[in-house]
């Protein structure tokens, strides 16, 4: 495709809603080729282009990860794991933590991922949720292990300001004008409700788990209801919901009123597609 084509559309659905959901399908596709590899953007367009359950990619790999850290505790409460397989689960606790490593362990990871491989081989059991040791730990190791059992492993994969941001670096780099998307909220809004519907009704495939990713709404301590995206697995019996999606996008004004009933805390709309209406907001796919 062109260039003047993909600006031409990026200038329309920056400014307009008429046809919003087909230009950013065609800019997302065109965006795959510039896209970092590991950009959560490229993997939206890789959705788009592959529409079918998923066994790869950041989503499938974020809830691996999450399945093996949540495994990990619970063998330490049933008191069933070596030291060996204690050892793995502290290293594979830090590998998770890696995109935040400074803010939740208070050090880079490659020294975290170096402390925790020192620390590894002083261990020499389990009491619950207390690991043993050969030898005392001195306070940094102390204190490093000490945080890797506070820190909150469930947190979003990525959220709405850094998809955006990825959206335009993108553009940039296949040498689009830019300075319309920056000057306009509405191709973020577009973007957001888009990837939304997209990820809507999605199964990934975790190891032997599969998870349905669902779109709905979190209402954060002290703030109010925002959309968003989680996958909702049972694990052990107990169901787990992981946020995926994090953004800052209020119900109303950007829903269909068929999507507003939802009254908890967390809730899911039921797995029926999505798409963004000619005006604009989200709603019920139309038979």
């Amino acid at each position: 495709m062109s260039k003047y084509e993909l600006q031409t559309r990026l200038n329309r659905v920056s400014l307009s809603s008429a046809n919003a959901q087909q230009d950013l399908v065609t800019i997302l596709l065109a965006l795959r080729a510039t896209a970092a590899q590991d950009w959560i953007i490229k993997e939206v367009g890789d959705l788009i282009a592959h529409r079918f359950d998923k066994d790869a990619g950041a989503i499938s790999s974020n809830v691996q990860s999450l399945v093996l850290a949540f495994n990990f505790f619970k063998g330490l409460l049933d008191r069933t794991l070596s030291p060996a397989e204690i050892a793995a689960g502290l290293a594979h606790l830090v590998d998770r933590l890696e995109p935040i490593c400074e803010t939740a362990l208070g050090m880079p990871y490659a020294r975290a991922k170096s402390r925790i491989a020192h620390i590894g081989r002083k261990v020499s059991g389990h009491n619950g949720m207390s690991v043993l040791f050969k030898y005392p730990l001195n306070s940094t190791d102390e204190g490093l292990v000490r945080r890797l059992f506070s820190v909150d492993y469930g947190g979003e994969l990525f959220d709405e300001n850094e998809l955006y941001g990825q959206f335009l670096s993108a553009c940039r780099a296949r040498d689009l004008d830019t300075d319309i998307c920056e000057s306009s909220s509405h191709l973020k809004r577009m973007l957001t409700l888009y990837v939304i519907s997209l990820f809507h009704g999605l199964t990934i495939k975790a190891g032997d788990i599969s998870c349905r990713v669902m779109g709905g709404y979190m209402t954060p301590p002290g703030q109010t209801k925002s959309i968003g995206v989680f996958t909702h697995y049972i694990w052990d019996g107990i169901p787990v919901y992981l946020p995926v999606f994090r953004t800052y996008t209020s119900l109303e004004g950007n829903c269909d009123p068929a999507l507003m009933y939802l009254e908890g805390k967390l809730d899911f709309w039921d797995t029926l597609p999505l798409e963004i209406s000619p005006d604009g907001i989200l709603q019920l796919l139309e038979p």
